[in-house]
């Protein structure tokens, strides 16, 4: 066991001091909107990196593909997400009588 983890043996090293956590500001469209304007200050080096990172043949291929995506995101929006109920499996229904299930696994344990 690591030392200090607990368990027989391990020292106490006295009573474990909580602080609470400061209260947080209160967020209102002024909040928000100030967010948002300083982090689109950014956007240009934001840009830039995930630029780099996507055109740099020595970073990880799923890094590359991530900030490739990233970029085309940005500059043309996500993909809309297309549900079809052609894409589902399709719906399969049985006539089934709790007697037929019955006679049906009694005939599978008969073979087994």
């Amino acid at each position: 066991m690591a030392r200090g983890a607990g368990g027989a043996g391990a020292r106490s090293r006295g009573p474990v001091l909580v602080h609470p956590a400061p209260a947080a500001a209160p967020r209102n469209a002024t909040t928000e909107a100030t967010l948002a304007e300083l982090a689109r200050e950014h956007c240009a080096l934001c840009l830039n990196v995930l630029a780099q990172i996507a055109g740099n043949a020595d970073v990880v291929a799923s890094t590359r593909v991530s900030a490739a995506v990233a970029l085309l995101d940005r500059g043309w929006g996500k993909p809309a997400q297309v549900a079809s109920a052609e894409a589902q499996a399709p719906v399969i229904k049985y006539d089934l009588t709790l007697d037929d299930v019955i006679a049906a696994r009694a005939e599978i344990l008969d073979e087994c």
